[in-house]
């Protein structure tokens, strides 16, 4: 089987501050805190209230008080709240989203250093150099993508040291805000299988990480479902509450990797 990642990667910075009109609405959805101010009336008269309001850049109607409009100075965290209705401002362009950095078919090997040895993790892998992937097919441009796979030809003694050959690539540059886009055409997954995306901090687990795409599959096991999680130092823990920020459902609340 043919273990193959195209991927197409985008980072993006945020300039300047601002709105000019009411766009991207949600009902039954709401924005917790981040309030500037709240006025009460119509959930029409919402969008004029926060275009006069500096600083705001969503608005969440509730009923409370025959209806009220709460200024919110930030678009997250958005959960479900029955009755409420939530709207997005539109960004003028002195707010929005500019491309910083574009990793693709023409510069990706280019920018990526590579991690030898075997995974953090302890998993029975091989991870190669640039030069020893190339060789053996395990990076290349393909149809003009970035193709990333695994050994899929070479047959392993069962007293094997060593695991197969893979890639496991980490920028060369460091950023400390943004949206980072992630364009795949295929991820691999099964038994054994561990694809992953992911961003950390210099000081782990203290500066953090966080597994934004990650398959965690074992030996006799398949999850068939993203993994996200947050490693952090100790004393950072999820509130149960924090569910009806995502439709998933929860492994374990404590963040705490220092142990």
């Amino acid at each position: 089987m043919e273990l193959i990642v195209f991927l197409y990667f985008l980072f993006l910075s945020q300039i300047g501050d601002g709105q000019s009109g009411c766009q991207t609405s949600y009902s039954n959805m709401a924005i917790n805190g981040n309030d500037l101010v709240n006025t009460t009336g119509s959930s029409s008269s919402c969008c004029q209230s926060c275009q006069q309001q500096s600083g705001c850049a969503a608005y969440t109607w509730t009923f409370d008080n025959g209806g009220t409009c709460w200024l919110k100075n930030d678009t997250q965290p958005l959960y479900s709240s029955n009755g409420a209705f939530t709207v997005m401002m539109t960004p003028n362009p002195t707010n929005t989203y500019v491309l910083n950095v574009s990793y693709d078919a023409s510069n990706f090997f280019d920018n990526v250093g590579f991690q030898l040895g075997s995974a953090d993790c302890g998993c029975f892998v091989n991870y190669t150099d640039k030069n020893t992937a190339q060789n053996a097919g395990l990076i290349k441009i393909l149809n003009n993508k970035i193709f990333m796979g695994v050994d899929n030809v070479t047959v392993l003694p069962s007293n094997s040291t060593i695991g197969r050959n893979s890639v496991n690539v980490r920028t060369l540059h460091t950023f400390n805000s943004g949206l980072f886009i992630l364009s795949l055409d295929h991820v691999p997954t099964g038994v054994t299988l561990w694809p992953a995306f992911w961003s950390y901090g210099p000081d782990w687990p203290n500066s953090g990480e966080i597994d934004i795409l990650e398959s965690i599959c074992g030996n006799d096991s398949y999850r068939d479902f993203n993994q996200i999680t947050l490693h952090t130092g100790k004393g950072c823990a999820m509130s149960e509450n924090n569910s009806k920020y995502y439709t998933g459902h929860g492994l374990d609340r404590v963040c705490d990797s220092s142990k």
